[in-house]
């Protein structure tokens, strides 16, 4: 079951970071912007979705048996949004030393929680299959 949970925190790492990916593309358009450089953006976003993470760990969002009909479960998902966005916001400005679009930390905030949710419904999925067994 270890390896379960290892499974969820490495994949929502990966599910996190095309979810900034698609935020991306869906704020600036199907082209590389020279306005937000794709690279440090890229970095902040690896960044971010490590912490978003380590924020779910701390919360104990990856316990087995959990279920995501409980709204606490669903609270601690969104509190970790909240948080790696937050730190998407200060790790991009401190890269790139400019503002930018505040649309965009909202992009990046409901896509990576609708994301983040749809994943752990999935390991969910995967977690009654392998007990059912």
């Amino acid at each position: 079951m270890h390896r379960l949970r290892f499974l969820a925190a490495t994949g929502d790492i990966i599910i996190l970071i095309f979810g900034f990916i698609g935020a991306y593309f869906f704020r600036v358009g199907f082209i590389f912007s020279s306005d937000l450089p794709f690279f440090p953006y890229l970095l902040a976003s690896g960044f971010s979705s490590v912490i978003w993470v380590t924020s779910l760990i701390t919360f104990r969002g990856y316990q087995i048996g959990i279920r995501l009909t409980r709204r606490r479960q669903l609270f601690k998902i969104f509190i970790a949004g909240v948080a790696g966005t937050g730190a998407f916001g200060l790790i991009y400005y401190f890269l790139e030393k400019a503002v930018f679009s505040r649309l965009l930390l909202l992009f990046i905030f409901i896509l990576g929680l609708f994301l983040s949710i749809l994943w752990h419904f999935s390991i969910q999925a995967l977690e009654d299959h392998l007990i059912k067994k």
